[in-house]
């Protein structure tokens, strides 16, 4: 009987990967005097990178709410008054709304006149003026928060350095079982040999795919459009804008690329697991190495609406692990069928 595995970080650590937080952490510091960049225009050691993150964040020691804590990002960078341009301040979107680049762009026009006498500016003039309003827009907000894409940017370079030595088979897992998977490693390809797999999160055989950060009904409603921002629909098509010479009116390209870095878009990402299911026979749901934390409810309540009639397995490390499952189930449920069981029941016996 073919099996759907769903496996969470817990599953990685079980097999000796060093995939927790504490883990990035740890290699923040082994590297904090090396140099990191943006795009090759901003330099800077990865030191500042991890200070600026823990100054503004606030994790906890063992950075177990590293997730967690990237909501002050997206609410540091969306609300924070720290762009002073020209006498006045902005946030980052506000910066990046088409009114205040032309509040920029008047400022400019404005000291230009006062510089040549001129009442008026020729044709040429003006087009300069929008050209710089939009490039004193960006350098204003890379220069501000530089640190997050690098911050972002050195994670990925982390996740490609978890290997599989010393690992080996723990769980009874076949290779002709189909999988969903929270995590970025190929653990389940690379041990147990099964093929058929969605990784929600994206994977370290695609690290450009990677989605990081926090996501909350909260944000959906209160930044419209946000979910947008890193779809690869919407990269792909920025892209081909820019190549173009095509640039959105008033927007910075900072802002426009960056603000999506730690933003987790779930109502999008869910429905990949449809798409992924589609056509595809199982009857049985194993989670593995889930902390069933509710940051993720959003996928196990997508899967149970669309198959509400499997027989779902819930296995738990600890006692902490129980209770957010039976706290998950009673929130999204009714469940049909299911158990919640001890996860060394799916060890290799």
């Amino acid at each position: 009987m073919t099996k759907l595995i769903i496996t969470g970080n817990g599953f990685d650590i079980a097999h000796r990967l060093k995939t927790q937080y504490k883990d990035f952490r740890e290699y923040l510091e082994s590297r904090r005097s090396e140099y990191t960049s943006y795009e090759d225009q901003i330099r800077v050691q990865i030191g500042i990178v991890q200070a600026k993150f823990e100054l503004l964040c606030e994790p906890d020691n063992l950075w177990s709410d590293f997730e967690t804590q990237t909501l002050k990002i997206i609410n540091e960078i969306q609300n924070g008054n720290n762009i002073n341009l020209f006498g006045d301040t902005y946030c980052a979107s506000s910066v990046s709304k088409l009114q205040t680049w032309k509040n920029i762009r008047n400022s400019i026009t404005n000291i230009l006149k006062e510089k040549t006498g001129n009442n008026g500016l020729s044709f040429e003039m003006h087009e300069m003026v929008k050209k710089m309003a939009s490039d004193i827009i960006d350098r204003a907000v890379m220069l501000k928060y530089y640190w997050m894409p690098c911050l972002y940017g050195v994670f990925q370079d982390w996740i490609t350095t978890i290997t599989y030595e010393n690992s080996t088979k723990h769980f009874s897992i076949s290779k002709s079982d189909i999988a969903i998977t929270f995590n970025y490693t190929d653990t389940l390809e690379s041990l147990y040999g099964i093929t058929d797999i969605l990784h929600i999160h994206g994977s370290v055989s695609e690290i450009d795919s990677i989605v990081l950060g926090f996501h909350s009904e909260e944000l959906d409603n209160d930044l419209p459009g946000l979910n947008e921002m890193h779809t690869h629909r919407f990269k792909e098509r920025k892209k081909a804008s820019r190549a173009n010479g095509i640039n959105s009116t008033g927007q910075a390209v900072f802002y426009e690329s960056n603000i999506g870095r730690f933003y987790k878009p779930v109502h999008q990402l869910k429905n990949n697991i449809n798409t992924f299911l589609e056509n595809k026979s199982f009857e049985e749901v194993v989670v593995i190495g889930h902390s069933y934390n509710e940051i993720d409810w959003t996928y196990f309540k997508e899967l149970l609406a669309n198959y509400p009639n499997k027989n779902y397995i819930f296995t738990y490390y600890d006692e902490s692990d129980k209770k957010n499952a039976l706290i998950m189930i009673n929130m999204i449920g009714p469940i049909n069928k299911y158990r919640i069981v001890d996860v060394k029941d799916y060890l290799i016996k």
